[in-house]
Order: C-alpha cells, then structure tokens, then sequence
C-alpha cells in the first residue's frame, strides 16, 4: 500500500515539471546571400516543429522569393529596385576580388568603410520602411509575436524588438574582424592567437601575420565604433527618444549561432 501511494505522490510530481512543448510566434528579420542560406536552415527547422514564422523581406531582395518562401511573408517597399542593388553588388564584389588584392594594406582599409557606406543607405531605406510604416507596426503588434530572430549584419532588428516590446535573439555568420562579435558579444578573441574573419589567415601566424591581424582588429573597431555605431545610434535616439540607447548596448544581447544543433539549443529557451 505504501509502495502505491509514494509511486502516485512521484507520478505526480513528475506532472509538475511536465512541459507541452508549447510553439509559438517568431518574427525574423534577415539578410540576404549567405547569410539568409544560413538562418533558412534553423527558420525550416521551427516550421516543422510548429512555430508560425513571419519574414520581413525588401522588395528588392534577390535570393528571398517570397512566392517561394513556405513562411508568412510581409513585403517591404523599399525606394531601391533589384537592378540597381544588383549593380552595388557587382561593383562591390569587383571591387573586393580584383582591386583590393592589389591595394596596400592602408589603401584597403580605407577602401572599405567607403564601400560600406552605401548598403549603409539601403538598410536605412529598409529600416525606414518598417519604422514608418505606422499600419504595419500596428499588424506587427496586434500579432503578438514571442520573440524576433535577427541577422545583426542589417541594423534594425533589434529596435523592430524594441518597438514590439519582445525579446531576440541574432543568428549571425559574422562581421568585418569580427567586430560586432567582439565588441557586443564579447567573443574572447585575442588578435595574437585568433584570426579575424576576412584576413584568410589561419591560427598558425607569423609575427608578421599577428600584426597584421592586430591592425585588421583596431581598423574594424573604429570603423565600428566611429563611424557605423554612432550614426545608427543618432537613428534609434531619433526613434525611441533615448539619448542614452546605443546600438552597442542594444547587441550585447548578441548570440552566435554557427551550427544548427547551437541554434536550436538556444531558440528552445524561448519557447
């Protein structure tokens, strides 16, 4: 008789910490190229255990085909037409494999924030198409999303959060030296013992090669923190009225997902 009833006291403290495995909403702000290839993955991965999936997509966007994409797709009109981001990618990739192996290693540096300016543009005109768009922020909001997944690659996702009042998380490839994960992630990665990402280097440097990674660290980092960081920080000052909200502070929340098992492991916490 006691064995029965301590087995029915254990059935149900085992009902206690029984969960249902609840799904949920997932709003996903991406990039395109390699770094959409990446997040698609984990995105199919929710879909088929449940989860209602919503993707913000440029109109100008070239690999996400929103009439092919098996998620709810909201369209952003955005003043950029594919030709025309098409023709910034062919000069930008010209540029990365023909002109700047021949470049010093200064000229490159200098280079680079130059080249980056002009995405800078387009993500602004994608941000601006969802931070003005008041009919869709009020459809997003009705929707009562759990969390948002965002690429960090394109600034916005994080304040889209924000402005929803929920959590995110990021799925991230990575960034110039690794910057952002460094700098918001705190990423431990000595510049003497690890390559940043770009350099084509490998774990065995010369002392050459670790200068050369060193520098590589400290021009990512004021490319970041002079130039992107502050002018993005103006932006989400203007649209949330805080002065002391930067955009570092906002990606310290930044977690790398690489692999899908990593991904997966850490969305679950969400849900």
């Amino acid at each position: 008789m006691k064995t029965a009833k301590g087995f029915c006291v254990l059935f149900m403290l085992h009902l206690c910490f029984f969960d249902s495995g609840r799904t949920g909403k997932v709003l996903v702000w991406p990039t395109d190229f390699s770094h959409w290839i990446n997040l698609k993955v984990i995105l199919e991965e929710l879909h088929l255990r449940g989860h209602e999936i919503t993707l913000l997509v440029p109109s100008f966007s070239l690999m996400m085909d929103h009439t092919k994409i098996p998620f709810n797709v909201e369209v952003l009109q955005v003043s950029v037409t594919k030709e025309t981001y098409m023709e910034e990618l062919n000069t930008f990739i010209y540029i990365t494999t023909s002109e700047l192996p021949k470049m010093s290693w200064w000229d490159k540096q200098v280079k680079l924030p130059e080249m980056f300016k002009s995405f800078l543009r387009t993500h602004k005109r994608v941000c601006d198409a969802v931070i003005t768009n008041t009919e869709l922020l009020s459809r997003l909001q009705a929707a009562k999303f759990d969390i948002c997944v965002a690429d960090p690659l394109s600034f916005c996702g994080e304040l889209l959060a924000e402005l929803l009042n929920i959590p995110f998380i990021y799925s991230f490839r990575f960034s110039e030296g690794n910057a952002i994960e460094r700098l918001c992630g705190g990423l431990p990665a000595p510049s003497s013992y690890v390559p940043g990402s770009t350099t084509g280097l490998t774990d065995n440097m010369t002392f050459v090669q670790r200068l050369e990674n060193w520098l590589l660290h400290v021009m990512s980092d004021v490319m970041y923190l002079y130039y992107l960081f502050p002018e993005w920080d103006e932006y989400y000052s203007k649209v949330l009225g805080k002065r002391n909200l930067h955009v570092v502070r906002i990606l310290i929340l930044y977690v790398k997902c690489k692999y899908l098992s990593e991904c997966i492991k850490t969305l679950k916490r969400y849900f």
